[in-house]
């Protein structure tokens, strides 16, 4: 029966392996909510800038005074754009980090796993190395009584 002696180290491995995995899910799911504000307040400010081609249309005071409000709430937009870029340049570090993390964790479990791999591999060729050496015992003892398969 195989038993691998640093079956202990591959189950710590595999459990930071999976920790770093749920690390870097997280950081990656942070980093797409900021993206996705950042969209939605492009996105507002084409919608602002769409609604204001159609209100230049009528050239009247209260109309005019509403294009001031949208550009005022475009400019908003833009200072809360800028303020979300930091944020998402900060997580997006922290995502590359956690990514460097899961790839060291992923190798360092890749390494043991093979190692694993490998002593059993030579663990069943002295397996079988000892079945055959006992099969030729056997033989050898049959064909000196005389015996027959």
């Amino acid at each position: 029966m195989f038993k691998f002696k640093f079956s202990s180290l591959l189950k710590l491995k595999l459990q930071q392996m999976e920790q770093a995995q749920k690390e870097f899910s997280q950081a990656k799911k942070n980093f797409d909510e900021v993206m996705s504000f950042i969209a939605s307040f492009y996105q507002s400010i084409e919608t602002s800038r769409e609604e204001i081609l159609n209100l230049q249309k009528n050239q009247t005071f209260q109309v005019l005074t509403t294009i001031q409000e949208y550009e005022k709430f475009i400019e908003g937009q833009k200072i809360k754009i800028q303020q979300k870029r930091v944020v998402a340049r900060e997580l997006l570090q922290i995502l590359e980090k956690k990514q460097m993390v899961l790839i060291e964790m992923a190798t360092e479990f890749k390494k043991i796993e093979k190692l694993k791999e490998k002593q059993k591999m030579q663990f069943r060729k002295q397996q079988l190395k000892i079945e055959t050496k006992q099969l030729d015992q056997i033989m050898i003892m049959r064909s000196g009584r005389g015996d027959k398969w």
